[in-house]
Order: C-alpha cells, then structure tokens, then sequence
C-alpha cells in the first residue's frame, strides 16, 4: 500500500474483495511517493466494482494522486482527488469527489466498504490527511442512489461528541443496516475514543452506538468484479 507519513489512525482494512485482486486496486491510500518515500510521481489506482444485493447499481472508485511539482522551499508537492463512480445502467456518472487543496488536507482517498442489505445505501470510508503530517481524519459516508445524496459522519465524534481521536476502520453493515466498526485504543496522537480495542454498531439515524461482541459475525452484501477498464469511461455528474 502506498501510506506515507500516516499514524496508525489512518490504517484501513480492506473490503471484502475477490481473492485474487492485486493490492494496486486498493485505494485506501494513495500518494504521489513509494513506501520509501521515492520514485515520486502521480499515480492512479481504481476500485473493484461493487454491486448491490438486488443487482441495479454498480459503483467504483478511482483516487489520483498528481505529482505537483516542487514549492518555494523546494519540498514536493502532491495533491489528491477521489471520485466515485455509479450507475444503474450501461454509462458510469460521477456521484461525488473529494479533492485535495494546498493550504489544507491535501491528500484523500475513498474505500468502497460494502452495499446495505436493501440495496438503499453504499458504505464508504474517506480519510483526509496532511502530507509531511501524521494528522488525518476519518468519515463514514453513506450513499443513498435513489436521491443522490451523500450523507457525512465524522467518526472523531461517533464515540465521543465533544471529539476524540478515531483510530480503526469501518467494517459493514450489520443485519439491520447499522453500521459496524472496530476502534482501536493504540492511537499516539491525540485523545483516543476507547480505552481498549473493541467493536461497535452504529445507528445512522441516531448517531447512537452499542457495543459488540468481538466475535460478533459480519456479512457481506455486495458482489465484487474486477475493476472496469480504466479508459475510456463516459464521465458525466449525476442530476
């Protein structure tokens, strides 16, 4: 994976993905650097596509990272844009973006998680960091297609409304559509949102959450297919 300069609050786990899918298509974290902090330039990685359980749309992500040249101070600059992609017939549409700016977080990059059991939400993770900076914040998004609406939740204030640090990853849907992650008590930077790692499940509607058994059993609702060619797509923004 391409994690740069990132605490361990920014670590992601991967969603449930065909066996065989190279670690390129990931994009929990892309950067315009190697592991190694070299052969810098900008780079592409693109999602698997994901289906909903009754099969009427698809969606995909792509996250780009653009090699910006050098600054003032002759440090290199790298900026990033996530976007994704859905569709309910032949041609994909762009249903929402994140984008990087200079004088703030300047990288990003959006996990598809998985698809609700009613097929009514798609479950993404977006993380924003500052490059050069172990800062990076965490956002639970929930898609709804039929209205083409993306709904925020920031995960610093799930667990605690006056703000915490959150450091785990988003799992999935629970039976009921609740949303299921993991926290982790390890985070070094900040002011953890657990004392210990644990599980919870999250009502969206309320922003209530409850605690889980650490062996409770999680599904999957979506069907997984490799990723679409890269080029040419038919980009147009959803009405």
């Amino acid at each position: 994976m391409l994690l740069l300069l990132l605490s361990s609050a920014c670590a992601s786990s991967h969603a449930q993905l065909p066996p065989d899918t190279p670690e390129s298509f990931y994009t929990a974290f892309v950067s315009c650097w190697n592991e190694d902090f070299k052969d810098y330039r900008s780079r592409s990685v693109q999602s698997p596509v994901f289906t909903s359980p009754d099969g009427r749309t698809r969606a995909y992500v792509r996250v780009a990272a653009t090699a910006k040249g050098k600054n003032k101070e002759g440090a290199e600059q790298c900026l990033n844009e996530s976007t994704l992609f859905v569709t309910t017939g032949p041609d994909y549409g762009v249903a929402y973006r994140e984008q990087g700016v200079t004088q703030g977080p300047q990288g990003n990059a959006i996990q598809i998680v998985d698809w609700s059991p009613d097929s009514k939400y798609l479950l993404l993770n977006l993380v924003t960091w500052w490059y050069g900076s172990e800062c990076c914040d965490h956002m639970l998004l929930l898609y709804a297609p039929s209205q083409n609406k993306m709904r925020r939740i920031n995960m610093n204030r799930v667990l605690a409304p006056q703000g915490c640090t959150f450091d785990g990853w988003i799992e999935g849907f629970a039976e009921n559509a609740d949303v299921v992650f993991t926290a982790h008590s390890s985070e070094p930077i900040g002011n953890p949102c657990v004392k210990e790692t644990s599980r919870w499940r999250l009502d969206v509607a309320s922003l209530k959450v409850k605690r889980l058994r650490p062996t409770y059993k999680l599904r999957h609702y979506a069907r997984t297919e490799r990723p679409i060619p890269a080029e040419p797509w038919k980009e147009r923004v959803r009405d």
